[in-house]
């Protein structure tokens, strides 16, 4: 239903609508991609310690 009425106002609103949608979605991403970041570290620090195991090294802490 929404494409029809875009096709029938023409080709600047679907390109604007497009545009709008491409923002929200590529902010919503970089949102997420933070939270992935935050949780990931957060992880990281918590198990470094069972990852630092004996005999590992260095290694551990980069997995």
């Amino acid at each position: 239903m929404i494409k029809n009425r875009l096709s029938k106002v023409g080709i600047p609103v679907d390109s604007l609508f497009f545009c709008g949608v491409l923002l929200v979605f590529l902010m919503g991403g970089l949102i997420l991609f933070k939270q992935l970041q935050y949780i990931l570290n957060t992880l990281c620090n918590r198990l470094q310690l069972k990852l630092t195991l004996p005999g590992m090294g260095n290694r551990g802490r980069f997995l």
